[in-house]
């Protein structure tokens, strides 16, 4: 078996290729039978109307929210009196036992749709708690782990595609071939059973070694410090629940808490990889940042001059900085030349000015670990507004473009067709839609197709959501107007534009700010991106009764 537990970054355990494939199997066994069910939806437009997509959707999703959220807040004493890895134990084999039971059942229950939507709602739960599960158990992991888990979400619609086609799957299928669809949907939901039951197996103590509270080096360094120098660990029972955009939480502790409570688009998993992909790094670097500056406050030295340079070689938290410094930091020209202009120590004794550098430099010195959580508080105060002031660009451009999709897919099947492909065009939107959605995923990681400015991604995304009124004017059209080339290219520019989007926003948003908002930043976008799935489920309800005869099937 290739790989082993050894670290990729503070408590991060590395894997190898086989751990890569497992969680890429995980990820498609929870999304694999969603992804069946709705490529189905020219038959169940012929058999209950066009309605029935949206109320798929609606039953899919929204159930399974106050189920996550649930989840989410009993977190901390299941992993406290069961551990984390029984935890994620229990949850995987409840989650994809069950996925695995009812899609094998699907093709065999009574015709109707209050059983169509019934089994889809149980799939909605079940599958969201196996997401929950693998999403806490690969946030222990290397990041090349994180993004195979978004791949295989993705993926999963692929693998669709190939058994549909391969079983010659039409607008009607035959009893047979739904049975075999299905039965062979299941079997790939019971590989990714096994390969999380292997993973855990396998990694059972690393996992359980990694959430130990005095090799927690993903906690705010500036929290932790006294705890070390006793020799004492936290005890995280005490440890009260913070806000989401919390200053002293970190980065990695609030995407794992969002992504556990909302799951609506498992796909984007990668995306919050991308989003701190150097928050390793920066860890690493503050903490031999701090045990200089502790040893400073027990080590008496003749003059603050002579300790100086070291500690100004390295970049400080605190403290004058140009430009220049803030670009080192990874931050974005705009944020730099901001933040370099707000830069001035604000602790700095009186008259240092007129005394020289001595008593500036001391200034500069001011221990990262002494200042504490006082110093953060003040700073603190205002923070959340001026991260949104940075982050409202692309924080806009996330949301109008998780809105447009969950918008508009549930009306494909509203979609007449002109003659052209005829009853297979909401089957053939669906697949056009994945694909194009990939596509543009993939498009930022080309330099030259790169968008860097924060106003061109937000222009992008309005001029899609502009778009939306003549989607829907397209819906009542006259039927002489119907053009299938139309509305397919239609559908491929804007979810390549979309999937653009929702790559492009999460690269940039950590050059924004700097190192220590990288916390405020992930709740911030994480509420962004999620409130947008939401409103796109609003709207298209709402958008049901106004234009059409509502939800009825």
């Amino acid at each position: 078996m290739a790989g082993g537990e050894g670290a990729s970054g503070p408590n991060k355990i590395k894997g190898g290729n086989w751990t890569v494939v497992r969680f890429f199997t995980v990820s498609v066994a929870y999304t694999i039978v969603s992804q069946t069910i709705f490529s189905q939806l020219g038959y169940y437009k012929a058999l209950y109307g066009p309605s029935i997509l949206l109320l798929l959707n609606i039953f899919y999703f929204l159930p399974s929210i106050p189920l996550l959220a649930l989840s989410s807040f009993c977190d901390e004493y299941l992993d406290r009196n069961m551990g984390v890895a029984k935890t994620i134990l229990i949850r995987l084999v409840f989650g994809l036992g069950t996925c695995g039971v009812v899609c094998a059942l699907f093709p065999f229950m009574p015709a109707g749709p209050k059983w169509l939507l019934g089994a889809t709602t149980i799939m909605g739960l079940v599958c969201g708690i196996a997401y929950s599960a693998s999403y806490q158990m690969v946030s222990r992991f290397a990041k090349k782990n994180t993004i195979s888990l978004g791949l295989g979400c993705v993926g999963s619609g692929i693998i669709v595609l190939f058994l549909e086609v391969g079983l010659q799957v039409g607008i009607h299928p035959t009893k047979l071939q739904s049975i075999l669809l299905y039965e062979l949907t299941s079997g790939f939901v019971w590989l990714g059973f096994a390969a999380a039951i292997s993973l855990l197996l396998r990694h059972w103590r690393a996992i359980e070694a990694s959430v130990e509270p005095k090799s927690d080096l993903s906690e705010p360094l500036i929290n932790t410090s006294q705890d070390e120098e006793s020799g004492v660990g936290r005890d995280r029972s005490r440890i009260k629940p913070a806000s989401l955009v919390e200053k002293s939480e970190s980065p990695k502790r609030v995407l794992d808490r969002w992504r556990s409570f909302v799951a609506l688009d498992p796909s984007d998993t990668m995306l919050y990889a991308e989003l701190f992909e150097d928050e390793d790094e920066e860890v690493e670097r503050k903490a031999r940042l701090r045990r200089l500056n502790r040893q400073q406050t027990h080590v008496q030295r003749p003059s603050a001059e002579r300790a100086a340079p070291p500690l100004r070689a390295m970049s400080m938290p605190h403290g004058e900085r140009s430009v220049g410094g803030w670009h080192r930091e990874g931050v974005s020209d705009e944020a730099a030349s901001r933040l370099a202009d707000q830069s001035i120590p604000e602790h700095a004794p009186a008259g240092a000015g007129a005394e020289g550098g001595a008593n500036r430099n001391a200034a500069q010195l001011t221990p990262f670990a002494s200042e504490g959580p006082a110093a953060w508080e003040d700073e603190g105060q205002g923070g959340t507004r001026a991260v949104v002031g940075l982050l409202w660009p692309v924080m806009t451009a996330i949301f109008l473009a998780g809105t447009f999709v969950i918008l508009i897919f549930p009306f494909f099947t509203y979609i007449e067709s002109s003659g052209l492909i005829g009853e297979q065009l909401p089957k053939v939107l669906f697949f056009v839609r994945l694909f194009a959605d990939i596509t543009g995923r993939m498009l930022p990681r080309i330099q030259r197709l790169a968008i860097e400015s924060t106003i061109g991604l937000l222009t992008l995304a309005l001029a899609v959501t502009c778009s939306i009124p003549l989607f829907f004017l397209y819906l009542k059209a006259p039927e002489a107007w119907l053009n299938d080339g139309i509305v397919i290219g239609y559908i491929i520019v804007t979810w390549v534009a979309c999937g653009y989007l929702n790559t492009s926003t999460f690269i940039t948003a950590p050059k924004l700010v700097a190192p220590k908002q990288k916390s405020q930043a992930a709740g911030l976008m994480a509420v962004s991106y999620q409130t947008s799935h939401c409103a796109g489920l609003g709207m298209a309800v709402l958008l049901s009764y106004v234009l059409f005869d509502g939800l009825h099937v």
